[in-house]
């Protein structure tokens, strides 16, 4: 719950691979931590380098799962699950319209 977005930028900046946004999410109307949130780096290389050197870590006394995620499939999936509501559209998927980022998720989560 004390993790946020200056915490998350923290933690890549001091291992040299600065990203493009951090967004934590929270719960639409309880504004509760969902304990989710994405790191978007320029690219897939630094995004890997991250997710290895992080995976498994401790972060304020919790255990923090990383992994690669295109076109938030799996965040899309667990947002949906835990706020009762489909996640909001990413500023870096914008361009893409509904129906094409619906079935680019359906193909990655296979749901």
């Amino acid at each position: 719950d004390n993790v946020n977005e200056k915490c998350l930028l923290d933690l890549a900046n001091n291992q040299k691979m600065p990203p493009e946004e951090v967004i934590v999410f929270y719960h639409p109307l309880t504004r509760k931590h969902l304990t989710i949130a994405l790191i978007l780096f320029k690219n897939s290389n630094t995004a890997r380098q991250f997710i290895e050197a992080n995976n498994g870590v401790s972060l304020m006394g919790q255990t923090i799962s990383c992994r690669l995620d295109p076109f938030g499939a799996r965040l899309s999936k667990m947002y949906t699950s835990m706020a009762n509501e489909p996640l909001p559209t990413l500023k870096y998927l914008r361009g893409m319209s509904e129906k094409k980022l619906a079935l680019r998720r359906e193909k990655i989560t296979g749901i």
